[in-house]
């Protein structure tokens, strides 16, 4: 419980070290599906078309940034900035 710099009273449960072990190993997870997806792409036999070889090369970009993206947020909120 504490006093806010309104003189408002305050009282909120923090998460416990093993919750928060929890939620970090959970969004490594993520992270590492995300970039083990963007991996696996580049190991596929694309055909010799310029269109299919572009469209894989712009879902291989859309899955790395989703997990830097993802993996940003993620610090973001376990730090408390919203």
């Amino acid at each position: 419980m504490g006093i806010s710099d309104t003189n408002v009273s305050t009282s909120y449960d923090l998460a416990s070290p093993g919750k928060r072990l929890l939620a970090y190993m959970i969004d490594l997870s993520v992270v590492f599906l995300l970039v083990a997806m963007e991996v696996a792409l580049d190991f596929l036999p694309i055909p010799d078309n310029s269109f299919t070889r572009g469209f894989f090369a712009e879902v291989d970009n859309v899955l790395l940034i989703t997990a830097l993206a993802y993996f940003c947020w993620a610090m973001r909120c376990r730090t408390g900035r919203r």
